[in-house]
């Protein structure tokens, strides 16, 4: 970054974020002898931070200088197959691990005053089930499954997550809060969705039913919400 800051002090700014480094990753995937398949993954992420990350936006403001990019891997199994009938499924578990979370910290300078630093504050992991199936349907259903002269097909999906902190901390109020073993926001607990499609020649249309469990808005996991 190049420029001139008016509104900063130098010091509390950082001048060079590094975002050059290998993400590495890996797949396979095993055909089975009677069908399907079972595969498996392995892959490296990061979220790079934005002008808005490094910059402060308030007088009491400052950003670490040692500030890094958010970075995590995923690593996922499973097994899939479709059968002559069409029926289909697809069962798998993954695993995510998320470093460097960046968020506001609560500090005291040297002459006694409090600031906030952006900094990067936690790590997550998180863990999940997923489960998806696909289910023709025949005419044997009945009369009212032919009129149409469609192709009909019931199809079901649903996840099972488990997303926490490891570790890290925000700031709440004027204080550094321990949000350790706490839910991460936005990871609800179960996504279902389930539905019927119908096909007829050029033309498709579907209508489905999904479920999200609660979910928090914070890394406090805060249930009851202050009064601002």
């Amino acid at each position: 970054m190049r420029g001139t800051l008016a509104c900063y002090d130098p010091a509390d700014v950082p001048r060079t974020v590094r975002h050059d480094f290998p993400l590495f990753g890996a797949r396979s995937a095993l055909r089975l002898k009677r069908g399907g398949e079972c595969y498996s993954g392995f892959s490296q992420a990061f979220r790079p931070m934005i002008l808005e990350d490094e910059l402060p936006q308030a007088a009491n403001e400052r950003t670490d200088r040692n500030i890094r990019d958010a970075r995590g891997s995923t690593v996922e199994s499973g097994i899939r197959r479709t059968f002559a009938t069409g029926l289909s499924y697809d069962v798998g578990a993954f695993g995510m691990h998320y470093a460097n979370r960046l968020g506001l910290l609560t500090l005291t300078d040297s002459a006694g005053a409090p600031y906030t630093l952006k900094a990067n504050v936690g790590t997550t992991r998180t863990l999940g089930l997923e489960a998806r199936l696909g289910l023709p349907l025949g005419t044997a259903a009945g009369a009212a499954w032919r009129a149409f002269g469609a192709a009909w097909r019931a199809f079901g999906a649903a996840s099972s997550i488990d997303a926490r902190y490891v570790r890290g901390s925000i700031v709440s109020a004027t204080t550094n809060v321990d949000v350790r073993n706490n839910e991460v926001e936005s990871a609800p607990r179960w996504i279902v969705r389930s539905g019927l499609s119908a096909t007829r020649e050029r033309v498709s249309s579907s209508v489905q039913v999904s479920h999200v469990a609660r979910t928090c808005a914070d890394a406090l996991s805060t249930v009851t919400p202050s009064a601002n």
